[in-house]
Protein backbone atom coordinates (compact mmCIF):
# COMPACT_ATOMS: atom_id res chain seq x y z
CA UNK A 1 0.00 0.00 0.00
CA UNK A 2 1.33 2.98 -1.34
CA UNK A 3 0.42 6.64 0.36
CA UNK A 4 -0.22 9.11 -1.29
CA UNK A 5 -1.27 13.14 0.18
CA UNK A 6 -2.03 16.20 -1.83
CA UNK A 7 -0.05 19.32 -1.01
CA UNK A 8 -3.38 22.09 -1.33
CA UNK A 9 -0.99 25.20 -1.95
CA UNK A 10 -3.65 27.11 -3.46
CA UNK A 11 -7.61 27.65 -3.05
CA UNK A 12 -7.76 28.48 0.65
CA UNK A 13 -10.32 30.55 -0.10
CA UNK A 14 -10.77 33.32 2.94
CA UNK A 15 -14.80 32.81 3.06
CA UNK A 16 -17.24 30.42 1.30
CA UNK A 17 -17.95 32.02 -1.65
CA UNK A 18 -16.84 32.26 -5.45
CA UNK A 19 -15.73 36.22 -4.86
CA UNK A 20 -13.04 34.98 -2.26
CA UNK A 21 -9.21 35.83 -1.77
CA UNK A 22 -6.83 33.43 -1.14
CA UNK A 23 -5.30 33.01 1.90
CA UNK A 24 -1.95 32.33 -0.16
CA UNK A 25 -2.11 35.09 -1.77
CA UNK A 26 -3.18 37.41 0.38
CA UNK A 27 -0.53 36.38 2.88
CA UNK A 28 1.77 36.98 -0.05
CA UNK A 29 1.06 41.10 -0.18
CA UNK A 30 0.74 40.95 3.46
CA UNK A 31 4.35 39.14 3.87
CA UNK A 32 5.53 41.05 0.71
CA UNK A 33 6.39 37.50 -0.34
CA UNK A 34 5.17 36.08 -4.00
CA UNK A 35 2.55 33.08 -3.14
CA UNK A 36 4.90 30.30 -4.25
CA UNK A 37 7.39 31.56 -1.53
CA UNK A 38 4.30 31.67 1.71
CA UNK A 39 3.16 28.02 0.02
CA UNK A 40 6.82 26.68 0.56
CA UNK A 41 7.36 28.20 3.83
CA UNK A 42 4.22 26.39 4.96
CA UNK A 43 4.89 23.21 3.67
CA UNK A 44 8.21 22.63 4.63
CA UNK A 45 6.92 23.85 8.50
CA UNK A 46 4.35 21.24 7.52
CA UNK A 47 7.19 18.55 6.67
CA UNK A 48 9.68 19.74 9.56
CA UNK A 49 6.87 19.20 11.98
CA UNK A 50 6.24 15.68 10.59
CA UNK A 51 9.65 14.55 10.60
CA UNK A 52 10.29 15.93 14.37
CA UNK A 53 7.47 13.37 15.77
CA UNK A 54 8.35 10.76 13.81
CA UNK A 55 5.53 10.51 11.04
CA UNK A 56 6.77 8.76 7.84
CA UNK A 57 6.50 11.12 4.46
CA UNK A 58 3.87 10.20 2.10
CA UNK A 59 5.07 8.20 -1.00
CA UNK A 60 3.70 11.01 -3.39
CA UNK A 61 3.35 14.17 -2.54
CA UNK A 62 1.48 15.97 -5.61
CA UNK A 63 0.95 20.31 -5.77
CA UNK A 64 -1.88 21.47 -6.63
CA UNK A 65 -0.68 24.10 -8.59
CA UNK A 66 0.93 21.32 -10.68
CA UNK A 67 -2.81 19.99 -11.56
CA UNK A 68 -4.72 23.01 -12.29
CA UNK A 69 -5.35 21.89 -16.04
CA UNK A 70 -6.21 18.54 -15.35
CA UNK A 71 -8.81 19.57 -12.09
CA UNK A 72 -10.55 21.95 -14.66
CA UNK A 73 -10.87 19.00 -17.07
CA UNK A 74 -12.18 17.17 -14.54
CA UNK A 75 -14.62 19.12 -12.91
CA UNK A 76 -15.91 19.33 -16.67
CA UNK A 77 -16.36 16.15 -17.24
CA UNK A 78 -18.23 15.17 -14.49
CA UNK A 79 -20.80 18.49 -15.87
CA UNK A 80 -21.14 16.81 -19.08
CA UNK A 81 -21.48 13.10 -17.46
CA UNK A 82 -24.64 14.94 -14.71
CA UNK A 83 -22.56 14.22 -12.02
CA UNK A 84 -22.46 17.93 -11.34
CA UNK A 85 -24.28 20.57 -11.91
CA UNK A 86 -23.79 24.65 -12.91
CA UNK A 87 -25.99 26.91 -10.89
CA UNK A 88 -27.04 30.57 -12.67
CA UNK A 89 -23.94 32.29 -10.95
CA UNK A 90 -22.19 29.91 -12.37
CA UNK A 91 -21.30 27.95 -9.42
CA UNK A 92 -20.29 24.06 -9.53
CA UNK A 93 -22.34 21.49 -7.60
CA UNK A 94 -21.61 17.80 -6.88
CA UNK A 95 -24.68 15.67 -7.65
CA UNK A 96 -23.76 13.08 -5.48
CA UNK A 97 -27.03 11.25 -5.48
CA UNK A 98 -25.80 10.74 -9.18
CA UNK A 99 -22.77 8.55 -7.64
CA UNK A 100 -24.13 5.04 -6.81
CA UNK A 101 -20.58 3.66 -4.70
CA UNK A 102 -20.68 7.53 -2.81
CA UNK A 103 -19.76 6.46 0.33
CA UNK A 104 -18.52 3.06 0.12
CA UNK A 105 -14.71 3.64 0.35
CA UNK A 106 -15.05 5.45 4.10
CA UNK A 107 -18.24 3.49 4.52
CA UNK A 108 -19.97 6.48 5.48
CA UNK A 109 -23.13 7.82 3.41
CA UNK A 110 -24.98 10.89 2.98
CA UNK A 111 -27.91 8.82 4.27
CA UNK A 112 -26.01 8.83 8.09
CA UNK A 113 -26.40 12.58 8.32
CA UNK A 114 -30.20 11.95 8.81
CA UNK A 115 -30.16 9.22 11.38
CA UNK A 116 -31.71 12.01 13.70
CA UNK A 117 -34.84 12.54 11.37
CA UNK A 118 -35.49 8.79 11.99
CA UNK A 119 -35.17 9.35 15.79
CA UNK A 120 -37.82 11.68 15.37
CA UNK A 121 -40.19 9.47 12.58
CA UNK A 122 -39.32 12.51 9.80
CA UNK A 123 -39.54 10.13 7.12
CA UNK A 124 -42.62 10.97 5.14
CA UNK A 125 -42.73 13.98 2.56
CA UNK A 126 -44.05 16.87 5.01
CA UNK A 127 -42.01 15.72 7.92
CA UNK A 128 -40.15 18.64 9.21
CA UNK A 129 -37.87 19.73 12.00
CA UNK A 130 -36.15 22.87 13.31
CA UNK A 131 -32.84 21.93 15.38
CA UNK A 132 -32.34 25.24 17.46
CA UNK A 133 -28.66 24.61 18.22
CA UNK A 134 -25.32 26.45 18.25
CA UNK A 135 -26.26 26.74 14.42
CA UNK A 136 -29.80 26.14 13.39
CA UNK A 137 -31.51 23.61 10.74
CA UNK A 138 -35.01 23.42 9.26
CA UNK A 139 -35.07 20.13 8.18
CA UNK A 140 -37.75 18.89 5.61
CA UNK A 141 -38.97 15.28 3.80
CA UNK A 142 -39.60 15.15 0.68
CA UNK A 143 -40.59 12.60 -2.54
CA UNK A 144 -38.11 14.00 -5.07
CA UNK A 145 -34.63 15.95 -5.11
CA UNK A 146 -36.06 19.71 -4.69
CA UNK A 147 -32.59 21.67 -4.75
CA UNK A 148 -32.68 26.04 -4.74
CA UNK A 149 -29.03 26.18 -4.62
CA UNK A 150 -29.48 29.85 -5.57
CA UNK A 151 -31.30 30.58 -2.22
CA UNK A 152 -27.99 27.77 -0.18
CA UNK A 153 -31.28 25.22 0.02
CA UNK A 154 -29.45 21.71 0.71
CA UNK A 155 -31.45 19.28 -1.21
CA UNK A 156 -30.16 15.01 -0.27
CA UNK A 157 -31.00 11.87 -0.08
CA UNK A 158 -32.66 10.24 3.00
CA UNK A 159 -31.77 7.64 5.03
CA UNK A 160 -34.39 5.57 3.99
CA UNK A 161 -35.17 4.53 0.10
CA UNK A 162 -36.94 6.16 -2.16
CA UNK A 163 -36.68 9.16 0.39
CA UNK A 164 -35.34 12.93 -0.06
CA UNK A 165 -34.71 15.61 2.19
CA UNK A 166 -34.02 19.56 2.03
CA UNK A 167 -32.41 21.47 5.06
CA UNK A 168 -32.19 25.47 5.45
CA UNK A 169 -29.66 26.23 7.35
CA UNK A 170 -28.63 29.44 9.65
CA UNK A 171 -24.75 29.74 10.59
CA UNK A 172 -25.66 31.46 14.00
CA UNK A 173 -29.18 30.31 15.97
CA UNK A 174 -28.21 29.75 19.82
CA UNK A 175 -25.09 30.83 19.69
CA UNK A 176 -26.26 34.43 19.44
CA UNK A 177 -28.06 34.02 22.90
CA UNK A 178 -24.91 32.69 24.29
CA UNK A 179 -22.70 35.48 22.65
CA UNK A 180 -25.43 38.14 24.01
CA UNK A 181 -25.76 36.72 27.24
CA UNK A 182 -21.99 36.87 27.60
CA UNK A 183 -21.07 40.79 26.12
CA UNK A 184 -24.53 42.21 28.33
CA UNK A 185 -22.46 40.50 31.59
CA UNK A 186 -25.43 38.25 32.32
CA UNK A 187 -24.40 35.68 34.29
CA UNK A 188 -25.45 32.68 31.37
CA UNK A 189 -28.03 32.00 28.97
CA UNK A 190 -30.67 30.58 31.77
CA UNK A 191 -30.11 33.90 33.50
CA UNK A 192 -30.41 36.19 30.36
CA UNK A 193 -33.87 33.96 29.11
CA UNK A 194 -34.97 34.44 32.52
CA UNK A 195 -34.86 38.46 32.44
CA UNK A 196 -36.52 38.22 28.80
CA UNK A 197 -39.26 36.45 30.05
CA UNK A 198 -39.84 39.16 32.55
CA UNK A 199 -39.90 41.58 30.22
CA UNK A 200 -43.04 42.67 27.98
CA UNK A 201 -42.92 40.44 25.37
CA UNK A 202 -44.30 42.63 22.28
CA UNK A 203 -43.60 46.44 21.66
CA UNK A 204 -39.58 46.41 21.74
CA UNK A 205 -38.37 48.06 18.46
CA UNK A 206 -34.97 46.96 18.33
CA UNK A 207 -33.68 44.02 15.53
CA UNK A 208 -31.39 42.22 15.27
CA UNK A 209 -29.68 40.47 11.92
CA UNK A 210 -28.25 37.07 13.21
CA UNK A 211 -25.04 36.89 11.43
CA UNK A 212 -22.46 36.79 13.47
CA UNK A 213 -20.72 34.20 10.97
CA UNK A 214 -22.25 35.09 7.31
CA UNK A 215 -25.14 33.12 6.46
CA UNK A 216 -26.00 30.12 4.49
CA UNK A 217 -29.46 30.06 3.99
CA UNK A 218 -31.23 32.29 1.83
CA UNK A 219 -28.16 34.46 1.03
CA UNK A 220 -25.19 32.48 1.01
CA UNK A 221 -23.14 35.52 1.94
CA UNK A 222 -20.07 34.41 4.72
CA UNK A 223 -19.17 38.65 4.68
CA UNK A 224 -22.67 39.16 6.63
CA UNK A 225 -22.45 40.47 9.91
CA UNK A 226 -24.38 41.05 12.94
CA UNK A 227 -26.45 44.14 13.59
CA UNK A 228 -28.22 45.76 16.46
CA UNK A 229 -30.78 48.38 14.67
CA UNK A 230 -33.12 50.73 16.55
CA UNK A 231 -31.55 51.25 19.93
CA UNK A 232 -32.34 54.59 22.30
CA UNK A 233 -31.32 55.70 25.63
CA UNK A 234 -34.12 53.48 27.22
CA UNK A 235 -32.57 49.75 25.56
CA UNK A 236 -31.52 47.25 28.07
CA UNK A 237 -30.24 43.80 28.43
CA UNK A 238 -33.75 42.26 27.74
CA UNK A 239 -34.90 44.42 24.87
CA UNK A 240 -31.07 43.13 23.21
CA UNK A 241 -32.32 39.72 24.22
CA UNK A 242 -35.55 39.36 23.56
CA UNK A 243 -34.34 41.04 19.59
CA UNK A 244 -31.42 38.28 19.61
CA UNK A 245 -34.47 35.79 19.89
CA UNK A 246 -36.39 37.53 17.45
CA UNK A 247 -34.02 37.63 15.20
CA UNK A 248 -33.02 34.04 14.96
CA UNK A 249 -36.43 33.12 14.24
CA UNK A 250 -36.56 35.78 11.41
CA UNK A 251 -33.60 34.02 10.19
CA UNK A 252 -35.65 30.72 10.19
CA UNK A 253 -38.76 32.12 8.17
CA UNK A 254 -36.43 33.13 5.67
CA UNK A 255 -35.04 29.74 5.71
CA UNK A 256 -38.41 28.37 5.66
CA UNK A 257 -39.52 30.75 2.54
CA UNK A 258 -36.68 29.23 0.91
CA UNK A 259 -37.70 25.95 1.12
CA UNK A 260 -41.21 26.67 0.01
CA UNK A 261 -40.12 28.27 -3.23
CA UNK A 262 -38.02 25.61 -3.58
CA UNK A 263 -41.28 23.09 -3.99
CA UNK A 264 -40.90 22.01 -0.21
CA UNK A 265 -44.53 20.80 1.41
CA UNK A 266 -44.47 21.70 5.40
CA UNK A 267 -46.58 19.18 7.81
CA UNK A 268 -45.74 18.99 11.24
CA UNK A 269 -42.82 20.86 12.31
CA UNK A 270 -40.91 19.06 15.46
CA UNK A 271 -38.31 20.60 17.71
CA UNK A 272 -34.78 19.82 19.16
CA UNK A 273 -31.97 21.20 20.01
CA UNK A 274 -30.40 22.85 23.51
CA UNK A 275 -32.56 26.45 22.62
CA UNK A 276 -35.86 24.61 22.39
CA UNK A 277 -35.59 24.28 26.32
CA UNK A 278 -36.75 27.88 26.25
CA UNK A 279 -40.57 27.93 26.18
CA UNK A 280 -40.22 31.74 24.75
CA UNK A 281 -37.95 31.63 21.78
CA UNK A 282 -40.57 28.23 20.93
CA UNK A 283 -43.29 30.79 21.63
CA UNK A 284 -41.65 33.25 19.10
CA UNK A 285 -40.69 30.79 16.27
CA UNK A 286 -44.03 29.53 16.81
CA UNK A 287 -45.52 32.87 15.86
CA UNK A 288 -42.81 33.98 13.04
CA UNK A 289 -43.64 30.59 11.09
CA UNK A 290 -47.10 30.62 11.34
CA UNK A 291 -46.85 26.46 12.52
CA UNK A 292 -47.64 24.41 15.34
CA UNK A 293 -44.01 23.43 17.17
CA UNK A 294 -44.59 20.10 18.64
CA UNK A 295 -42.06 18.63 21.65
CA UNK A 296 -40.92 15.03 21.89
CA UNK A 297 -40.67 12.92 24.58
CA UNK A 298 -36.48 11.86 24.29
CA UNK A 299 -36.83 14.55 21.10
CA UNK A 300 -32.68 15.22 22.26
CA UNK A 301 -31.88 11.63 22.19
CA UNK A 302 -32.86 12.05 18.30
CA UNK A 303 -29.66 11.07 16.17
CA UNK A 304 -28.61 8.22 18.33
CA UNK A 305 -32.11 6.83 18.25
CA UNK A 306 -32.48 7.36 14.60
CA UNK A 307 -29.13 5.39 14.52
CA UNK A 308 -30.76 2.66 16.53
CA UNK A 309 -33.40 2.02 14.14
CA UNK A 310 -31.82 2.13 11.40
CA UNK A 311 -29.78 -0.97 12.69
CA UNK A 312 -33.26 -2.30 13.68
CA UNK A 313 -34.08 -2.32 10.28
CA UNK A 314 -30.94 -3.39 8.80
CA UNK A 315 -31.01 -6.79 10.86
CA UNK A 316 -34.78 -7.61 10.62
CA UNK A 317 -37.47 -7.53 8.08
CA UNK A 318 -39.60 -4.96 9.54
CA UNK A 319 -41.02 -1.91 6.86
CA UNK A 320 -39.69 1.81 7.65
CA UNK A 321 -43.26 2.64 8.59
CA UNK A 322 -43.46 0.36 11.40
CA UNK A 323 -40.09 1.26 12.86
CA UNK A 324 -39.66 5.04 12.22
CA UNK A 325 -42.68 6.36 13.85
CA UNK A 326 -42.46 9.64 16.03
CA UNK A 327 -42.24 9.54 19.74
CA UNK A 328 -45.11 10.17 22.09
CA UNK A 329 -45.80 13.80 21.85
CA UNK A 330 -44.86 15.59 25.16
CA UNK A 331 -46.28 19.14 23.73
CA UNK A 332 -47.65 21.19 21.23
CA UNK A 333 -46.81 25.48 20.93
CA UNK A 334 -49.57 27.27 19.14
CA UNK A 335 -48.51 30.28 17.00
CA UNK A 336 -50.50 33.35 18.93
CA UNK A 337 -52.05 35.66 16.84
CA UNK A 338 -51.26 39.01 18.59
CA UNK A 339 -47.41 38.64 18.36
CA UNK A 340 -47.18 37.15 14.88
CA UNK A 341 -49.07 40.76 13.77
CA UNK A 342 -46.30 42.29 15.82
CA UNK A 343 -43.63 39.63 14.35
CA UNK A 344 -44.27 40.21 11.08
CA UNK A 345 -44.19 44.12 10.82
CA UNK A 346 -40.52 43.80 12.61
CA UNK A 347 -39.68 41.03 9.54
CA UNK A 348 -40.57 43.24 6.80
CA UNK A 349 -37.82 45.62 8.28
CA UNK A 350 -35.32 43.07 9.05
CA UNK A 351 -35.58 42.15 5.27
CA UNK A 352 -35.40 45.95 4.30
CA UNK A 353 -32.33 45.98 6.71
CA UNK A 354 -30.14 43.48 5.02
CA UNK A 355 -31.24 44.92 1.84
CA UNK A 356 -29.93 48.31 3.16
CA UNK A 357 -26.53 47.04 4.45
CA UNK A 358 -25.66 44.21 1.96
CA UNK A 359 -23.19 46.51 0.07
CA UNK A 360 -21.37 47.43 3.25
CA UNK A 361 -20.67 44.10 4.30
Amino acid sequence: VKLVMNITDVGHALHDDETAEDKIEVAAVKEKKTPQEIADFYEKAYFDDMKAINVKKAWKNPKATKHIKEMIELVQVLINNKKAYVTEKGDVYYDVSSFEDYGKLSGNSVDQLVAGAVGLGAVSPGDAFLSLGTSGVYFVCNAAFSPNPERAVHAFCHCLPGAWHQMSVILSAASCLAWIAKATGAKDETAALAEIEGAELEGGEVIFLPYLSGERTPHNNPRARGVFFGLTHGTDRADLGRAVLEGVAFAFLDGQEALLAAGAGIGQVSIIGGGARSSLWARILASALGRPLTYHSGGTMGPAFGAARLARLAAGDEPPEAVCVPPPVERVVEPEASLRDSLMKKHERYRKLYLALVSEF
